[in-house]
């Protein structure tokens, strides 16, 4: 395959998924059918009781656990060639929510809303579950939500910034937030992550081309802009401080600290609001501290 030929099969791998999503659309109807969509939140519910956090950040054997425990309980029977009917009753689930993560859902229906929500907030870790959350919450983006669904998602959205999750799953909560605040929601959130992301040390690393142009923009020397940027071999060792892009500063180590991590996930979901609503910057830093 040649350079030129890319895009055609991105469409044409794009088209087949398409079609494919249009032929399983009548059997997906039936996976999805409001009894299994209400046993399986109930499982998740009263797993995310019960579930002790691993030892690692990615460590699946609890949820594994706890899962298989819920699902027993709710009646989900293990097959009869299942060593570890644990394992199963999770993998199922894992499937499950998978299948509702992805475009699109039947018809706006309140359970799924809710399954989404559900999967959300218990934070549930198995195998590809991140990428299944990213799904999931382009989902509730399309759907409409109640006054009480966007309180819960706003909680969940502080507990993204100070917490962390992974990249793909954040980039997709900051977009959430940014829609939801462009629709007139979320009042307080933009004021939140401002004094949160102050002095949060952005170069050349996390750079994308916004970004980009501002360092450009903020008429630095060349010899500021290649510190930005670093070696090839070492990281870099200098930032801005946000939202100060006029002056590079020596990071001292401290660019991966806990602390910067939060102060860089705050700026990275109010960065994607101010994408969407400008103006909103100017209010923000007229604020008292």
């Amino acid at each position: 395959m040649v350079f030129g030929d890319i895009s055609g099969q991105l469409r044409k791998w794009q088209n087949e998924a398409r079609s494919r999503r249009i032929a399983d659309a009548p059997d997906r109807a039936l996976r999805l059918g409001p009894d299994s969509v209400v046993r399986w939140t109930h499982v998740l519910r009263d797993a995310a009781l019960q579930v002790e956090p691993g030892a690692l950040p990615c460590d699946y054997q609890p949820w594994i656990e706890a899962i298989g425990e819920a699902g027993l309980k709710h009646g989900f029977v293990p097959h009869p060639q299942d060593r570890a009917p644990q394992t199963s009753i999770a993998s199922r689930l894992r499937n499950f929510i998978e299948d509702v993560s992805m475009p699109a859902w039947p018809e706006p229906r309140r359970d799924l809303i809710e399954f989404a929500l559900v999967v959300l907030d218990s934070d549930v870790m198995l195998f590809r579950s991140g990428y299944a959350k990213r799904h999931l919450l382009k989902r509730l983006k399309q759907a409409p939500l109640t006054g009480s669904d966007i309180a819960r998602l706003d909680v969940m959205l502080r507990r993204a910034v100070t917490n962390g999750t992974g990249l793909e799953e954040y980039r997709a909560w900051c977009k959430l937030a940014a829609h939801l605040t462009a629709e007139g929601h979320l009042g307080d959130l933009p004021a939140w992550l401002y004094p949160q992301a102050q002095g949060a040390y952005l170069n050349y690393a996390m750079a994308d081309g916004c970004l980009a142009q501002r360092f450009h923009a903020a008429g630095l020397s060349d010899a500021q802009l290649r510190l930005l940027v670093g070696g090839f071999i070492r990281p870099p060792k200098h930032a801005i401080a946000w939202p100060n892009f006029s002056q590079v500063v020596a990071t001292g180590g401290t660019i991966d600290s806990p602390e910067q991590r939060i102060k860089r996930n705050a700026w990275r979901m109010l960065d994607q609001i101010l994408r969407r609503i400008p103006d909103l910057e100017r209010h923000l830093a007229a604020m008292p501290e």
